[in-house]
């Protein structure tokens, strides 16, 4: 069976897990505690190396999935020069070129941008501090806009930003180029499809995401 590079590293990284756990296949498989969708592609990545596993897992019931308005990068290019507003023309940018959520952005300090790098603190999955890798023209994007006398890059009468101001900026942003529904979700899908080409590593980081079956929906 011929695996694209993508696919072959997740089955590495599945299979090494296996590995340190130490135990058999079907053990390892029984304590999962992840999406029937993560647990079909470990027992394929498991299959592969390990051969045929006759076990069938549990119904697991899972929580309704909310439907990811999509958009093309064309559609993007269409946002980007319909908006004027340079603050939220750079939030726009920062939740479409590295995925970062409404929570992170509103939590972004100037004191936390370095010149290839954006520190996020604290997010959904990470405790723990990450680095977000910002390119030239992100970094250009941040200068013209940043006040470092201000404590938060996004700023509102000298107080943080709110995550509702955030939400409905992008909402008015697709509405002005008639995409209904648009939201943070679907400016980190697009950057996830757009972006990913071949190192979902580090799609993975970027997103922050906590588990590879988070990430791995958004390959072929």
């Amino acid at each position: 069976m011929s695996l694209s590079k993508n696919t072959l590293k997740i089955y590495e990284f599945y299979n090494s897990k296996f590995l340190v756990f130490g135990g058999t296949v079907e053990d390892y498989l029984n304590n999962l505690q992840v999406s029937q969708g993560s647990y079909t592609v470990i027992k394929s990545a498991l299959e592969y190396y390990h051969g045929k596993i006759d076990i069938k897992r549990k119904k697991v019931t899972s929580p309704p999935v909310i439907p990811v308005t999509v958009v093309s990068k064309s559609d993007i290019h269409q946002i980007l020069i319909s908006t004027h507003n340079k603050k939220h023309k750079l939030i726009l940018i920062l939740s479409y070129m590295v995925g970062m959520r409404p929570y992170e952005i509103i939590n972004i300090k100037c004191l936390h941008i370095n010149n290839n790098t954006i520190t996020i603190l604290k997010s959904k999955c990470h405790p723990e501090p990450r680095d977000i890798t910002i390119d030239d023209y992100l970094k250009m994007e941040i200068n013209e806009y940043i006040n470092k006398d201000q404590n938060y890059l996004f700023e509102v009468n000298g107080r943080r930003m709110s995550i509702r101001g955030i939400q409905h900026l992008i909402k008015q942003a697709g509405n002005r180029v008639n995409i209904a529904n648009l939201n943070a979700r679907s400016l980190r899908h697009a950057y996830a499809t757009h972006f990913l080409t071949g190192n979902i590593f580090h799609i993975k980081s970027q997103l922050g995401h906590h588990g590879l079956g988070a990430t791995e929906i958004y390959i072929d």
